[in-house]
């Protein structure tokens, strides 16, 4: 073959698994709606993302949502593709498994579920202690087993 052609192989290969998703996506605030409720995303400090197996993305808003979807859709995500939002720092992404969760109506999320994820046990308890009403620290997994 000519080196032209390993060049165009090459660059078809390249531009098929940039396409793949593999992660969650960013966020576009205000045009983006939740896939259960159908409600724009505005605060991307609750914002969940969960994909199937076919690489398809979900966004839900809030917990609550993401909790109805998967009651009503059973098997239609892989638990092991789930992400939420870290509510320190909504850019960046916590596999929602094992996302540190607290509950609090401190937290007003969009639809009420009021559940705000953190990365870990420590960043989780700085938080709960400034809080009047939190509940128990719970694991992502711990809450999907609760559907």
């Amino acid at each position: 073959m000519h080196k032209r052609t390993y060049i165009f192989i090459a660059l078809g290969i390249m531009i098929v698994l940039a396409a793949c998703k593999s992660g969650p996506v960013p966020i576009r605030v205000g045009k983006d709606a939740c896939d259960f409720c159908q409600m724009s995303i505005t605060d991307t400090r609750y914002a969940i993302e969960g994909m199937n197996t076919n690489g398809k993305i979900f966004i839900f808003d809030d917990v609550h949502c993401l909790q109805k979807f998967m009651s009503e859709n059973n098997g239609k995500l892989d638990p092991q593709k789930i992400w939420v939002a870290n509510y320190n720092e909504p850019q960046s992404w916590i596999l929602f498994q094992d996302a540190r969760l607290i509950h609090s109506e401190q937290f007003r999320s969009p639809m009420g579920g009021n559940y705000a994820a953190f990365p870990n046990l420590e960043s989780a308890s700085n938080i709960q202690r400034t809080l009047p009403d939190s509940a128990a620290i719970i694991t992502g997994k711990d809450l999907l087993k609760k559907n």
